[in-house]
């Protein structure tokens, strides 16, 4: 019985894997799970790199999250008035500024965002506590690179 769930399951992620890369490929982006590059999004060459290496459920979220991050690119124009400096604009100068790494942070979070909504949208089924433990998870990592300085509160 729990082994035919487990499967269920599985079969359940590679169908959310294969709708969203029809939704990426409708905005002209492709998808490649491989074991070589980290999960990522690159514009210039219009590809969505998911890391295999992750359970699918787990592939899934990090899909979802690439796909936020093209969301969040689309409509780039609104999320730059809202943040003071925006991540895709950054120099290796502009990288050690607060500015930055508000903005950085705050795109990440975003990208959680509008991949939630994605798969609402698509119907894409999402374990609540699994997505928010990987959004947190991930956030996390980018506030503790952030917080590599020190401030009048000391080391943060």
């Amino acid at each position: 019985m729990i082994n035919r769930i487990l499967k269920k399951n599985k079969i359940i992620h590679y169908k959310s894997i294969e709708t969203l890369t029809d939704w990426a490929n409708k905005k002209g982006y492709e998808v490649v799970i491989q074991n070589k590059l980290p999960d990522q999004l690159s514009f210039d060459d219009k590809t969505i790199y998911i890391h295999n290496r992750q359970g699918v459920e787990n592939q899934v979220y990090s899909l979802l999250h690439e796909c936020g991050h093209l969301l969040v690119s689309i409509s780039q124009k609104g999320f730059e008035r809202s943040y003071p400096l925006y991540a895709y604009s950054a120099n290796k100068r502009t990288e050690r500024t607060d500015k930055y790494k508000v903005s950085l942070v705050a795109e990440e979070y975003e990208a959680w965002t509008r991949g939630k909504r994605l798969a609402e949208r698509l119907n894409i089924p999402v374990d609540k506590k699994k997505f928010d433990k990987a959004m947190t998870d991930a956030v996390m990592s980018y506030l503790r690179w952030a917080g590599r300085f020190t401030t009048g509160y000391g080391n943060l």
